[in-house]
């Protein structure tokens, strides 16, 4: 007698209804923040609007690329970060964690869908955002390169997917709020942080070899999410770059959310369920959390070092 094979029915990769109910429950955040940054994007070309409209005529300055959606540098890491953190707060409680592992869905087929409703969020906000800077600028009489747009559309969306993917990798390995937060925060900063001492050494110890030369490696440039040292390298340096009209930056951006993104899926899918509530489930990231902490501070003293003692 021939067995009884019961059907899977679990989906496999993608589950649309799960789509759709995750875009529902990151509703909140994701109206707040949208309003928010875009009661800011609009608000410089409507105070110029107003301003005229009374009477006072001056002189309008065209903004430059970096000044015509400042805001999405913090929705970057705001909206690219909280985001995450909501659509996986399961991972944190037990009793959310264990219901998701229940449902007929694989874990490739949770992942894959609440990662979409994520990005689907951060796509329209960063949409919206720019296309709105464009036309409040161009009803008040200032045009706008419209070749701006998609190093705009590329800068902000790639920069903001990197910071997700970091998040979603925090959020696979630990169990609570505050070590997603540290996590994050290492992932997307302490690399960048030694490199950047790294370079700025290399710089000013050479004197032949120019800031932005400095090779894919050092240069801050190349990681989007590393805008902070970005900017302090440049202080250091001198230099005016353009952080968004830099295309290899875009592209190794891309290429390192992508591999982070397939990362935090190889970590979903062997978590289990117990690593909810756990700040340090694994004596492995215990010993990443401290040499996190310690490595930046021997890096820093003998940069400093070198440096006084190469000057003079």
């Amino acid at each position: 007698m021939n067995a009884i094979v019961k059907p899977n029915n679990k989906n496999r990769v993608f589950n649309l209804k799960l789509y759709f109910d995750m875009l529902r429950q990151l509703k909140l955040i994701g109206f707040i923040l949208g309003a928010i940054t875009l009661i800011i994007t609009v608000l410089p070309p409507l105070v110029i609007l107003l301003r005229d409209t009374g009477g006072t005529e001056r002189a309008i300055n065209t903004p430059s690329i970096n000044g015509v959606t400042p805001v999405l540098w913090g929705y970057m890491f705001v909206g690219g970060a909280g985001l995450i953190y909501t659509a996986f707060s399961f991972l944190n409680k037990r009793n959310a964690s264990d219901f998701y592992h229940s449902l007929p869905n694989t874990s490739l087929c949770i992942y894959l869908s609440l990662t979409a409703a994520v990005i689907t969020w951060l796509m329209a906000t960063i949409v919206v955002n720019i296309l709105a800077a464009y036309f409040m600028y161009m009803i008040i009489g200032v045009s706008i390169n419209a070749i701006y747009l998609p190093y705009l559309f590329g800068y902000f969306m790639i920069g903001t997917l990197l910071v997700a993917s970091a998040a979603s990798i925090a959020v696979c390995i630990t169990g609570t709020k505050l070590t997603n937060l540290v996590m994050t925060f290492l992932i997307l900063f302490v690399p960048r942080f030694i490199s950047m001492l790294l370079n700025i050494s290399i710089v000013e110890n050479t004197a032949i070899i120019p800031f932005d030369q400095t090779g894919i490696i050092f240069n801050p440039f190349y990681n989007i999410a590393a805008t902070p040292f970005s900017l302090i390298s440049s202080v250091t340096s001198g230099s005016r770059y353009s952080p968004i009209e830099f295309l290899p930056g875009m592209l190794y951006s891309g290429i390192l959310a992508l591999l982070y993104f397939s990362f935090a899926l190889l970590l979903y899918r062997v978590r289990r369920s117990e690593t909810a509530g756990m700040s340090a489930p694994s004596r492995l990231l215990q010993h990443i959390y401290r040499c996190a902490i310690t490595l930046p501070l021997l890096v820093i003293i003998p940069s400093a070092a070198f440096s006084g003692r190469v000057s003079m």
